[in-house]
């Protein structure tokens, strides 16, 4: 809807602003202050991106001009005022040998400012393996960097693959040492043709081709010119694969998909894709993994496997809700019980002496974090039968037996 210029760079004058101008383009302060406050209702985070694929000079001139700490004051300032999450600095394409430093300087002052407010601090780079002084930023950026979005117009899984691997190989091998889960590879939300000439939203690609596109298709030629875009069965595949590896997935130009509304808007995909069931609460991505891709509502209720534990309940195991030898169950052992875990699950072991009348009780230590290894109990010798329930549950806290 448009941009608040926080700061910009007079280059005749060499003088940095830090307001826009009156009458400038940009969004109001009051506008930014509807954005977030309607944002915070739904529990969306609101960030400010300060920069662009083609801003450099004023980043320059911020450590030329001795500007840096005015700039990064005031932009703590404005972050706290209007109440927002984040603050992207997105210099995506540093210049010369001096940028990477001055990025460094410029990062540095942010993040000392920011921090003590709970505010994130993120960079946009590009994603070029050959844009030897953004990587040298990225670099210097690290330590002061809370997430990392790598700009790319290759709107393909494989591209989102090299990006995410240049960024989080180890240095010694050629990349940039960031954690996985602090990298957010991009795409585009939109159709353009490389000489980006000509863009169309997905809704108009979907009006183009008639009402209803192929799930598949990835390029378009309108008006003689070959739009690419990033398709649904490719954005599923992407999320999917940002799960895996624990990434984050940056999209930009959302604004640009005009009719979220329309059953094959791509907003309407990525909402589908990062959504859940609303009686289970069970991630669409998570069945589609398993091989369930539609009708989901009544599928979490089934028991496809016939193991006695309906699919939206496997999720919560993380068990597979098509094999019957995956389940959540007490294995006895001739001196103890034992049973699977998981990673990210929390599990509570409960003891009785009576089935009828007694209760369930959890074991001491227990709840205990799932590692993916078998935990095993030894049973009481004071006691001379013992019944065991196992729960099993997605947060920290005993689960119901």
């Amino acid at each position: 809807t448009g941009t608040f210029k926080v700061f910009s760079h007079d280059s005749a004058t060499g003088e940095t602003i830090f307001e826009a101008p009156p009458g400038g383009a940009g969004l109001s302060s009051q506008t930014i202050d509807q954005v977030v406050s309607e944002a915070k209702k739904h529990g969306v985070k609101v960030g400010l991106c300060i920069g662009g694929g083609d801003v450099f000079a004023p980043f320059q001139y911020l450590v030329i001009n001795g500007k840096v700490d005015a700039f990064a004051d005031h932009v703590r300032d404005f972050a706290v005022a209007h109440n927002l999450d984040e603050i992207n600095i997105d210099w995506e394409r540093p210049k010369n040998q001096w940028d990477p430093g001055r990025a460094e300087t410029i990062f540095s002052a942010l993040s000392a400012r920011l921090k003590p407010h709970g505010i994130e601090l993120t960079a946009a780079w590009t994603a070029s393996a050959s844009a030897t002084y953004a990587l040298d930023a990225a670099r210097r950026c690290r330590p002061f960097t809370d997430a990392v979005y790598v700009m790319s117009y290759a709107p393909t899984l494989a591209s989102f693959q090299q990006r995410f691997e240049l960024y989080t190989k180890p240095e010694a091998q050629g990349g940039q040492g960031y954690p996985p889960e602090k990298v957010c590879p991009g795409l585009q939300f939109f159709g353009r043709d490389d000489a980006r000439t000509l863009t169309k939203t997905y809704s108009q690609l979907v009006d183009l081709a008639g009402g209803d596109i192929d799930p598949a298709l990835n390029s378009m030629v309108v008006d003689g010119k070959t739009l690419k875009f990033t398709g649904q069965n490719q954005l599923s595949s992407i999320c999917d694969y940002s799960k895996l590896v624990d990434a984050g997935l940056m999209i930009w130009e959302i604004g640009q998909d005009a009719d979220p509304a329309h059953d094959d808007a791509l907003s309407g995909v990525l909402l589908d894709e990062l959504g859940t069931t609303s009686n289970t609460a069970t991630p669409h991505w998570w069945l589609r993994k398993h091989g369930i891709t539609e009708d989901f509502e009544n599928a979490v209720l089934q028991d496809p496997d016939g193991d006695d534990q309906t699919t939206g309940d496997e999720h919560i195991a993380d068990t597979d809700p098509l094999d019957p030898l995956s389940r959540l169950e007490v294995r006895p052992l001739p001196d103890a019980v034992q049973f699977a875990t998981r990673p990210e699950r929390y599990y509570t072991l409960f003891a009785s002496t009576n089935l009828s009348t007694g209760t369930w009780t959890p074991l001491p230590g227990h709840p205990l974090e799932g590692t993916g290894t078998a935990v095993t109990e030894p049973y009481d010798p004071d006691l001379p039968r013992c019944f065991y329930r196992l729960g099993v549950s997605l947060a920290d806290g005993p689960s119901t037996p």
